[in-house]
């Protein structure tokens, strides 16, 4: 983007605070959102869009058995009951500072077992009940297809990774109108339906073109 090979991308807030940014992660999705779009203007022209809806943040996830035999509804009932667990994750979650570790140190997290696993792996092994849960990204086309319960954060600690163009500002200035164009998809797609579009490429094998023009169809943002 900054030598001019591309206009514009779609890229997650918190992805942005990290590897372009360079500044430490936070849990406030707004000061991440400030702290990106004001760092990335400033630094380099580019123009941060409002968030395009969904946020593809981790989500603690289990087999619905195993979250009613647990009476489990929300992140805090599943830590309070750690020690009884068996987790498996990416090798990414057991040692980043805000994922294993933050959770460690933060409430004493402590499971029972932690058993690292490959990306895909890890879905079938909490299938299976080889694991209790996993840590999955709330737009995984696997939580659908395999029908696991997130367990949704209450405690606040996860960071927020809201989906977001990036577009240079100087394309912008020679052609403003592309500003009323792209806010047209703010906050347009919820998790579920990222989901659901995941879905529809990763598991039925559906072009992922195809499903986007459906969906902007869908949406009244696109003619038939």
């Amino acid at each position: 983007m900054t030598n001019g090979d591309i206009d514009t991308f779609v890229e997650y807030s918190g992805t942005a605070l990290m590897n372009f940014c360079k500044l430490p992660m936070n849990s406030d999705s707004e000061v991440v959102y400030n702290q990106v779009s004001e760092t990335l203007l400033n630094k380099y022209n580019v123009v941060t869009s409002k968030p395009l809806g969904f946020n593809n943040t981790y989500v603690l996830s289990v087999r619905p058995d195993f979250a009613k035999e647990h009476n489990l509804e929300k992140m805090s009932d599943l830590l309070a009951i750690s020690s009884d667990v068996t987790l498996g994750c990416t090798a990414e979650f057991l040692h980043r500072e805000d994922c294993l570790p933050g959770l460690e140190a933060k409430f004493g997290t402590q499971f029972k077992d932690v058993k690292a696993l490959d990306a895909t792996i890890r879905y079938q092994a909490v299938a299976n009940g080889e694991v209790d849960v996993v840590d999955a990204f709330s737009t995984d086309a696997l939580l659908k297809k395999l029908n696991l319960q997130g367990l949704p954060d209450d405690m606040g600690f996860f960071p927020p990774f809201y989906a977001v163009s990036f577009t240079r500002g100087k394309l912008l200035e020679q052609h403003p109108e592309l500003k009323d164009v792209f806010a047209k998809l703010d906050g347009q797609i919820s998790d579920e339906e990222m989901r659901n579009m995941n879905y529809a490429v990763d598991v039925e094998g559906r072009d992922a073109h195809e499903v986007a023009h459906e969906f902007l169809v869908q949406k009244g943002l696109l003619p038939e």
